[in-house]
């Protein structure tokens, strides 16, 4: 999921690779950090962050937790699948779409909570979470 079109280079912001969008807003394309619990900022060198790439989490297991802030928009295709060590996300109310198998494969995840917004939630977004439950 793109909200926008994408500039060809990425930037970098601390641990954090992103494009700025055409509309002048941020979108996370990779993670390089190793931290326990992951913050994503909201705002990148002045700019709003409103969307996470598809793939920009994907394959790290050094975080626990993840805190997306409120203005994400979108969380792309496999965005945080196998973090196998993810145990917790918030997904804010201003996220409208999560990918599809954005969190797949996260086997330690338990504790998601979805605020009010989503609107469509790709297929597989959650499958092989096997601690999560209905």
């Amino acid at each position: 999921m793109v909200c926008g079109s994408r500039q060809a280079t990425a930037e970098t912001y601390g641990d954090y690779e992103y494009n700025v969008l055409d509309d002048g807003t941020v979108e996370i394309t990779k993670y390089n950090g190793d931290a326990d619990e992951v913050v994503i900022p909201s705002r990148i060198n002045g700019k709003n962050v409103t969307s996470i790439g598809g793939w920009a989490f994907a394959d790290n297991d050094d975080f626990t937790s993840v805190t997306i802030p409120d203005g994400v928009k979108a969380i792309g295709d496999s965005a945080f699948s196998a973090c196998f060590y993810l145990q917790s996300v918030t997904i804010p109310g201003s996220v409208t779409t999560i990918g599809e198998s954005a969190f797949s494969c996260c086997e330690a995840l338990g504790n998601v909570v979805i605020r009010n917004g989503v609107t469509t939630i790709g297929a597989k977004a959650f499958d092989y979470c096997d601690v999560l439950s209905c």
